[in-house]
């Protein structure tokens, strides 16, 4: 008989954790930035402002915005995300999304490189791009960065945004970026989970 109840309750507490996991949902923050396929230009010191780009120049090529040697940085700023409330520095990424349009200006975007700001740069999947066409590129940046170095910069500064630099052959018209949290219950659903763990509790102590 006590054989029977050990193993109802095994059999309880295995439904409730099955109802945690089927109701437990992943957190997605979304941000985004955008600007002109051929925007103005301006000299160098000056810098072009594109929608949400910065252009910046150097000594040796005067020219700003006309995509050739020049730097390009922008912010993902996750706050107006509806999401954003629920969403917390500390919780583990399982998908950092960034989705990239550019348009390469000269064969040398074979030098190209992109980063999160105090990160390493990324340099494999941009520099193969064909001269002159806007393309639109997608990739994981947890292949890059780990969850921590990613969140680290969420938090710095400015909470709930990400800077990004890129160098330095390229117009960039749009970026976006979603991050990913690892599935969490619902707080309803914990809220049951517990209650039920207490009735096991209690039906365990009786037995007993």
């Amino acid at each position: 008989m006590k054989f029977m109840k050990g193993s109802l309750l095994s059999t309880i507490f295995l439904l409730l954790t099955l109802v945690v996991l089927n109701n437990s949902y992943a957190l997605t923050l979304s941000a985004s930035a955008s600007g002109e396929l051929i925007p103005g230009t301006a000299t160098y010191p000056n810098t072009v402002t594109n929608g949400d780009f910065m252009i910046t120049g150097n000594h040796i090529a005067t020219l700003v915005g006309n995509g050739i040697d020049e730097y390009t940085t922008w912010v993902f700023d996750f706050t107006s995300d509806t999401d954003y409330g629920a969403f917390s520095a500390t919780d583990t990424l399982t998908s950092a999304w960034l989705t990239l349009t550019l348009t390469p200006k000269t064969g040398l975007i074979t030098t190209d490189s992109m980063r999160i700001n105090g990160l390493p740069v990324i340099t494999d999947i941009i520099q193969s791009l064909a001269v002159g066409v806007t393309t639109t590129i997608e990739f994981e940046l947890l292949t890059y960065y780990t969850s921590d170095q990613i969140m680290g910069e969420f938090a710095s500064s400015v909470l709930g945004e990400i800077g990004m630099f890129y160098q330095d052959d390229a117009i960039l018209s749009f970026a976006s970026l979603d991050l990913t949290t690892a599935p969490v219950p619902e707080p309803a659903t914990m809220l049951l989970f517990g209650l039920g763990i207490l009735g096991l509790a209690g039906v365990s102590r009786k037995n007993i």
